[in-house]
């Protein structure tokens, strides 16, 4: 569902819909946010955009923060040892070995 606001001469539209995350633009002309809510609600019912990749894990999360950001980090061995024991430690949680 699209919901338009004015806000300062201007037109706000935000839509939702259960599941999938919210898509929000402003706009000048009332007609051009109208037809984008519109848009946007038939791409998401016909399943275009908005999905949302359920697989991906907290465990995936980390391990790739640990692998892409931590290296350029200042302090990033003591954010490695931090981040690997809570990976540890979810895993241990889970029943799962590493």
């Amino acid at each position: 569902m699209a919901s338009i606001l004015k806000r300062n001469d201007r037109w706000f539209v935000r839509v939702r819909k259960h599941g999938q995350p919210s898509q929000s633009k402003t706009f000048t002309v009332k007609q051009d946010a109208q037809r984008w809510a519109l848009m946007k609600e038939r791409q998401i019912d016909q399943g275009l955009v908005g999905c949302v990749d359920k697989t991906v894990t907290l465990g995936d999360l980390l391990k790739r923060y640990l692998k892409e950001v931590t290296p350029y980090k200042k302090s990033s061995d003591k954010k490695h040892g931090g981040l690997r024991h809570c990976l540890r430690g979810l895993y241990q949680e889970l029943g799962y070995l590493i």
